[in-house]
């Protein structure tokens, strides 16, 4: 089984570059079209199933990619929506970036050493359980009745679920694939077991997104 992990389309705040997290934003007409896009690029892959977050963005993402395949409707599944960031939802990326005292600064740069601010939000231990769960009870169970699953969900979530499949170490959370807006990746599941076949796909010329949630 084939499994095809995609993160959404752009949105107003990926654009103005602010943490968004579960903060429900649509996709804006660039998203739109982006998605567009990756539904053409995806339109000869066989696809028996579909999931997505239910977040708005990655529901129109979502439906937008089923729509080149008949009867095939996104099933919504909280597990695989953002990581929760709390009142550092809305925030500057760059003011982030360039304040060490900003509550989502070690997310960025040390996301080894991460931990929820006063304000609430969830650790990287709470996406994983919910990831991880995601993955072992709804995906595995479903490799000897389906050939091609889509998956729509977010970039944390997805970094997420490459890293646990991988052993990538916290500490490298940000040095794998980038996953601009419309990002692809294809899982392959044989025999109960996980495993990346490729990172960071896009099907248009050029990702113009920022690489957060």
């Amino acid at each position: 089984m084939k499994i095809y992990l995609v993160r959404h389309g752009e949105t107003n705040w990926n654009k103005e570059g602010r943490i968004q997290g579960q903060t429900d934003i649509p996709l804006n007409a660039e998203g739109v079209r982006l998605a567009e896009l990756t539904a053409a690029g995806l339109s000869d892959v066989p696809f028996t199933k579909a999931f997505s977050s239910p977040l708005t963005r990655a529901r129109q993402t979502a439906e937008i990619i089923s729509g080149e395949h008949d009867g095939l409707e996104p099933v919504l599944d909280s597990r695989i929506m953002e990581m929760n960031f709390g009142a550092g939802e809305g925030q500057s990326i760059e003011e982030i970036r360039e304040n060490p005292d900003e509550r989502l600064h070690n997310f960025i740069f040390h996301p080894q050493l991460y931990a929820v601010p006063p304000e609430g939000g969830e650790t990287f231990g709470m996406l994983r359980r919910r990831a991880v769960d995601f993955m072992e009870k709804i995906l595995r169970p479903l490799e000897p009745e389906q050939e091609c699953v889509l998956v729509a969900s977010h970039g944390g979530l997805i970094r997420e679920i490459l890293c646990w499949v991988d052993g990538t170490p916290r500490a490298d959370f940000w040095r794998g694939s980038p996953q601009p807006n419309c990002a692809v990746n294809i899982l392959e599941c044989v025999d109960g077991k996980f495993k990346i076949l490729e990172a960071g796909r896009v099907y248009y010329d050029s990702p113009t997104a920022r690489i957060l949630n």
